[in-house]
């Protein structure tokens, strides 16, 4: 019986192991490079999905998923089609990842996605290369990147015994903050260099000496500095007058930024620093129609927006802020922008001229 059963097993195993054979032959055979872009396909991702090149969907690029763009993208992807979509189940908005400002600015030229985030400075460096022939076209101001000079405890002060206080960590390599800090050291003529660490390297160094100073420059409040200050007894710098003018004319787009007493605890007081706008951007090439609609739901929802991510606490809700941010840059703003904004001024006079 036990011979007839395991006779049995052999039988009702054999097609399924031919089979395997077979399948294994058939990649066997299979020119290299089939193999390897079917292997590619499976496992591309971002920063450059394959969507991206045929897509159904109104694509926002955004950043990294680390970083700040991605999260505030998908935030404001599921508000605009929340607000836009006829059938509930559709999506139409979708924010991708990409590498951030710069690769943003790129697609944009290249007609690959609808919108855009940047620092505004990337955006008025792409524009100026070519200024007569730059489709490159401003929507609405979004957050503010503050930076965010961080200093070791007190204890550290003696340069003598701990000579860690004259390193300075002036973030990653290629990043924009450490342009900005290299920028701000051009400005101030200081010589101090970049002490190189890791991110997660940071508090833990600055919080023991092993570095002065470090610059974090991000949306404001920012968890990384309220841990640093609250539970590492680290401080932050403020600027003075002096420092902050010479600053304003070596960082492009940049502007003098007050962090209020006791945003990152009872201890902080008022800090005098600088920030550089974050801009949404589209292509002249997109239709007003289109970005009216999209600037106009962007500056209704914004508090609600804000209640969802603190980051977004500099977002302007008062629309003569937004266009004052906007013309500070001395980029174009894109037609959709301006409709939305002239008839905003219609409306307001209409509210006032009721209200005489």
């Amino acid at each position: 019986m036990e011979k007839l059963q395991r006779t049995n097993i052999v039988y009702f195993m054999l097609p399924i192991f031919v089979a395997i054979g077979l399948i294994a032959g058939l990649f066997y055979f299979l020119p290299a490079h089939e193999q390897m872009t079917k292997i590619e396909r499976l496992e591309v991702e971002a920063p450059i999905p394959p969507q991206l090149y045929s897509s159904s969907y109104h694509l926002i690029g955004t950043g990294n998923k680390l970083g700040t763009y991605y999260p505030l993208g998908k935030i404001l992807a599921d508000y605009f089609n929340n607000n836009t979509n006829i059938n509930e189940t559709d999506s139409v908005f979708k924010a991708i990842e990409t590498n951030g400002s710069i690769d943003n600015v790129k697609l944009l030229e290249a007609g690959n996605i609808l919108l855009g985030m940047s620092e505004s400075r990337i955006v008025k460096e792409a524009y100026l290369k070519d200024s007569k022939n730059s489709k490159l076209r401003l929507v609405w101001p979004l957050w503010y990147d503050i930076i965010h000079v961080l200093k070791t405890p007190e204890k550290y002060e003696n340069k003598d015994l701990f000579p860690g206080r004259l390193r300075a960590y002036l973030g990653q390599e290629h990043s924009s903050t450490l342009r900005t800090s290299e920028e701000i050291l051009k400005a101030l003529k200081s010589p101090r260099s970049n002490f190189p660490l890791n991110s997660n390297e940071v508090i833990p160094s600055l919080s023991t000496g092993r570095i002065g100073f470090a610059v974090i420059q991000a949306g404001m409040p920012n968890t990384t500095v309220a841990d640093a200050i609250l539970f590492n007894n680290c401080a932050l710098y403020s600027f003075s007058d002096e420092a902050i003018d010479k600053i304003l004319k070596q960082v492009s787009t940049s502007k003098s930024f007050i962090i209020p007493a006791r945003t990152y605890g009872a201890q902080q007081e008022t800090v005098q620093t600088i920030a550089i706008p974050n801009v949404l951007v589209a292509s002249a090439d997109t239709p007003a129609e289109t970005v009216n609609m999209l600037t106009s739901l962007l500056v209704k929802g914004s508090m609600r927006m804000k209640l969802r991510y603190s980051t977004l606490e500099t977002l302007p809700v008062d629309i003569a802020d937004g266009e004052r941010i906007l013309k500070e840059l001395e980029i174009p703003l894109h037609e959709g922008t301006i409709d939305f904004l002239e008839l905003s001024r219609q409306e307001l006079n209409n509210r006032n001229k009721r209200n005489e």
